[in-house]
């Protein structure tokens, strides 16, 4: 970063309006892969209202839950493919709740691995 950088960029993201910064530095590398490793520690709660290829009964639903937890297999999102490479990653969830809104749509609660 040019002399001045972290200044002119704490500026213009105080300018955004959106969000206010102070102090802004540039770490180390291991300060870094601690805070990217801190994320695999938590969770994150999901809801999503799906659409079923059947009518399905709250009795099936709910052995979904039972399956839990799970590990599954995550491609690189579209979204983050500009810093990450393509790759499969394990992405674990920890609870599953289903709930049946009405034969084919039901409503998941996901507790999931983070990061």
């Amino acid at each position: 970063l040019p002399a001045g950088g972290l200044e002119a960029l704490q500026t213009q993201i105080a300018q955004s309006g959106v969000v206010h910064v102070r102090e802004l530095r540039v770490t180390e590398a291991l300060v870094q892969s601690l805070i990217k490793e801190g994320e695999d520690g938590h969770c994150k709660d999901y809801r999503a209202v799906v659409r079923l290829g059947r009518d399905v009964s709250q009795v099936e639903l709910d052995a979904l839950g039972r399956q839990c937890p799970v590990e599954l297999a995550q491609l690189t999102p579209l979204r983050v493919l500009h810093r990450r490479s393509h790759a499969s990653r394990p992405r674990s969830v920890y609870a599953l709740r289903a709930t049946r809104l009405a034969p084919r749509f039901a409503s998941l609660d996901l507790t999931t691995q983070a990061g």
